[in-house]
């Protein structure tokens, strides 16, 4: 499916049309401020800027936004900036806020984290006990010498759409994001990126998650992320993972001490990981797992329509451990996996249930050296997924991995919307009319296949033309 353009919901647009307007910082100067002023249902409207502050919702269920929130500008995300100053987290929602506390449309940014215990937690965000949206955000450069180095969870029910966790480190776990104790999440279109821990012994350098949480990713990447256990993600115990339209690739677990493990996904014990059209591939773990690393007892993995692929040793390792591994299973079908049976290592502490479809074949990504794992036109995962599986936005029979190949769309040049065999003018005009969703003729419009189209493809466009 093409998205067009990503907007803030309409439930927050709606929030701001009924409520009051606190505007920053024409009325405050400082977001704070507002916030102190403001009452349930408001809405704290920040202007382009760059405010070094620490915010706290102190309880008010309300809207903060840039401009982003009423025009759905995305370029007010990188233009309305809250530094944090290193003396804290950016943004602090801890006092049982409900469903309508909204935050869209901010760089988060320089922040250092809550200290609570011992730890200092969340840099740019620090959630606890609260039932946040999270929107239209990007969170990077963030440092906290505990846990959570972008984000940091505790048991709450948040939701995160079109969000970047970016660049971000923690001392101990969850250099991106780091989830503890009964928290219900959804992620959807969230980029986890380029974050790491301490390497001496830190996990999960995109995600750490610990103690019954259920998680619910939907087009998604992880990717580049480092850890000494879990470079992409690592899931303790009593986890429940759905992944849906997700790639996990080019995570590192990086051996200090010995041991670094499960590059893409270090999964623990009696926890659950369900993973429908997923990418996971070169990924690198310099101990054990390059794809996916299963640590300990009664864990349940299905992998359905996916691909694991360009691992330099096992792509699914079950770890051998006499006392505590055990009752270890793992469901594969019409998935592509590097190595069919010989790519999984299970020494003899689980139980693979290979289904039906199941192939071990180069699944021809666009070009996985510069990260894109977009499927050529010959792919062997076309139309491979289950024939029982949801249809592909296209129509067709479901693709194996994250990003099903468009089949209706023929482009002998990608960009020549007019089919004229030249990209010109006519063809930008017509591109800025499929980004305000003025034009249906957009299917050539992707020109770097990210199944987005927006202004880098317009720029690509001019590109071409100026030679």
């Amino acid at each position: 499916m093409l998205h067009m353009k990503y907007l803030c919901i309409s439930f927050s647009l709606l929030s701001v049309m009924l409520s009051a307007i606190i505007h920053v910082p024409d009325e405050y100067s400082s977001i704070q401020q507002g916030i102190n002023s403001s009452s349930h249902g408001d809405t704290v409207l920040v202007q382009p800027g760059t405010y070094i502050e620490n915010i706290n919702y102190n309880g008010k269920n309300i809207v903060v936004g840039s401009l982003t929130l009423l025009t759905g500008d995305t370029t007010y995300i990188h233009e309305t900036i809250i530094d944090g100053n290193q003396t804290g987290s950016v943004v602090t929602i801890e006092s049982g806020e409900d469903s309508t506390t909204v935050l869209c449309g901010f760089t988060l940014t320089n922040g250092s984290g809550s200290i609570t215990t011992q730890y200092a937690l969340g840099g740019g965000l620090f959630c606890e006990y609260s039932s946040p949206l999270i929107e239209n955000m990007i969170i990077s450069n963030n440092t906290v010498e505990g846990y959570g180095g972008g984000i940091y969870i505790h048991t709450s029910n948040v939701k995160l759409y079109n969000v970047n966790v970016i660049n971000n480190f923690s001392e101990f776990s969850g250099g991106g994001v780091a989830v503890w104790l009964y928290s219900n999440l959804l992620f959807e279109n969230v980029n986890i990126v380029e974050n790491t821990v301490n390497p001496e012994g830190g996990e999960g350098g995109g995600l750490f998650c610990i103690g019954y949480n259920n998680i619910t990713m939907i087009n998604m990447k992880i990717n580049g992320n480092s850890a000494w256990g879990g470079g992409g993600i690592l899931s303790t115990s009593f986890n429940n993972l759905y992944l849906e339209n997700v790639e996990i690739s080019e995570n590192h677990a990086i051996e200090i001490f010995g041991g670094g493990h499960g590059g893409g996904i270090s999964f623990g014990h009696e926890s659950t990981l369900n993973c429908t059209n997923v990418t996971i591939a070169q990924n690198v773990a310099d101990g054990w797992g390059d794809g996916i690393f299963i640590a300990s007892y009664d864990t349940e993995i299905y992998f359905y329509d996916s691909i694991l692929w360009n691992s330099i040793t096992d792509n699914i390792y079950f770890y051998y451990d006499y006392y505590n591994s055990y009752n270890n299973s793992i469901i594969i079908s019409h998935s592509d996996i590097q190595g069919g049976l010989d790519g999984i290592e299970t020494n003899g502490y689980g139980i693979i249930n290979w289904l039906d479809g199941n192939i071990d074949t180069d699944p021809l990504f666009v070009d996985p050296d510069i990260g894109n794992y977009y499927l050529q036109l010959n792919s062997p995962c076309i139309d491979a997924g289950d024939p029982y599986s949801s249809l592909d936005p296209d129509g067709t029979i479901a693709d194996m991995g994250a990003y099903y190949f468009h089949q209706t769309i023929i482009c002998p040049l990608i960009g020549d919307l007019n089919n004229d065999s030249f990209i010109n003018i006519i063809d930008i005009v017509t591109t800025v009319g499929c980004i305000l969703e003025e034009s249906n003729e957009c299917g050539c419009a992707d020109m770097n296949s990210d199944n987005i189209i927006d202004v880098v493809d317009i720029t690509l466009m001019v590109g071409i033309i100026l030679g």
